[in-house]
Order: structure tokens, then C-alpha cells, then sequence
């Protein structure tokens, strides 16, 4: 685990039907930055099992 980190929010007024995109846009464009200055990006995963009652 890290011992640091920061989480972002944002609140944009966009077109309901637009929302999905432009955030996609909005989170690339964020992460695309944040690698060009050479700040490492951390993704936590996790393994879900599914069992059949």
C-alpha cells in the first residue's frame, strides 16, 4: 500500500447525453498530463469469483 496519495473530484456542467465522453476525455486528458511530468499512476485491481448458488 502507499503511503501517499491524493484523490481529485470535479463537478462539471456538461449535456446528459454528453456526460459519458466527456468525462472519458477529461480523465485521459488528466492522465496523459500527469505521465508527461513523470508522475507515476497507481490502478488498484482486485479479483472478484462468482459461484453459482
Amino acid at each position: 500500500m502507499a503511503d501517499s496519495w491524493v484523490e481529485v473530484a470535479v463537478v462539471y456542467p456538461v449535456p446528459f447525453n454528453g456526460r459519458r465522453g466527456f468525462r472519458s476525455d477529461v480523465s485521459e486528458a488528466i492522465l496523459s498530463q500527469l505521465a508527461a511530468a513523470g508522475i507515476p499512476i497507481a490502478f488498484p485491481s482486485m479479483t472478484v469469483e462468482v459461484a453459482r448458488l
